[in-house]
């Protein structure tokens, strides 16, 4: 109560009610980053982390689950760049997919 009467907290009170997006934009992009990373050195530490950042990201919000989407833009963005056969990328998006299953 002390919080919402008192105006000159307002930035805590804001501070706190956004500190999940936040939290959410850097695992977001922390995961997106690790798996640009695998796709073009093909290193599974890199596959390993992008997978721990977007569970992070899932457990911290619901928007995260947009990842999945962005994975298959950016391999798909990478294929047309690189003109190989990129289905290393492609499956590797399979467990992004699969927890994404009991989420919901």
């Amino acid at each position: 109560m002390l919080f919402v009467t008192m105006f000159a907290l307002q930035q805590i009170v804001t501070w706190i009610t956004g500190s999940n997006v936040s939290l959410l934009t850097i695992f977001y992009l922390a995961a997106l980053i690790a798996f640009i990373r695998y796709i073009s050195c093909g290193r599974i530490v890199w596959y390993l982390l992008a997978f721990f950042f977007y569970v992070c990201a899932l457990a911290v919000g619901e928007y995260a689950i947009t990842l999945s989407l962005m994975l298959i833009g950016v391999s798909v963005l990478l294929y047309i760049e690189t003109k190989k056969n990129n289905l290393r990328s492609f499956l590797a998006m399979l467990p992004f997919g699969l927890v994404l299953i009991p989420y919901f």
